[in-house]
């Protein structure tokens, strides 16, 4: 894996720990609906992994088909 990929998933793994940590003292969903700012935060963090994965190579993608590459990147651009 070049420096490129690991930094991309670096920042990918980093934005899905914020979600975590905003979500971290969110009892239920309808809290979670009723923040704006815990609900926009997500998102954005959401946002941001989908357009990491958009900038990794072919090649990680086909070699880590375990992963729902193509829902991440077509959600983004939905």
């Amino acid at each position: 894996m070049n420096a490129r990929s690991e930094d991309i998933l670096a920042h990918m793994l980093e934005d899905a720990r914020d979600v975590m940590e905003f979500v971290r003292e969110v009892a239920s969903f309808e809290e979670f609906c009723d923040s704006n700012m815990v609900r926009k935060a997500v998102v954005m963090s959401l946002l941001n992994i989908g357009e990491l994965a958009i900038h990794l190579p072919q090649d990680y993608i086909q070699t880590h088909n375990d992963m729902q590459w193509k829902a991440m990147i077509d959600d983004w651009y939905a």
